[in-house]
């Protein structure tokens, strides 16, 4: 995905085994990997949410490409 053309945003979801977030959130390898497989078998793109808001519709802003 080229972002230079301002159709896209570039960014990790996650990131694994590291320092906890500011939240004290820390992501094992593998989290992920069932729902991962559970959309992939929907097939519907995963939404990408502003500031995890799930209950306004307008927060969400496109979805995830790769």
């Amino acid at each position: 995905m080229d972002v230079a053309d301002g159709g896209g945003v570039m960014g990790y979801a996650a990131t694994f085994d590291r320092e906890p977030d500011c939240y004290g959130d820390v992501i094992a390898p593998g989290a992920f990997a069932d729902s991962l497989e559970r959309w992939g078998k929907v097939g519907k793109p995963i939404p990408l949410l502003y500031g995890h808001n799930t209950q306004d519709p307008r927060y969400n802003i496109g979805a995830v490409t790769e």
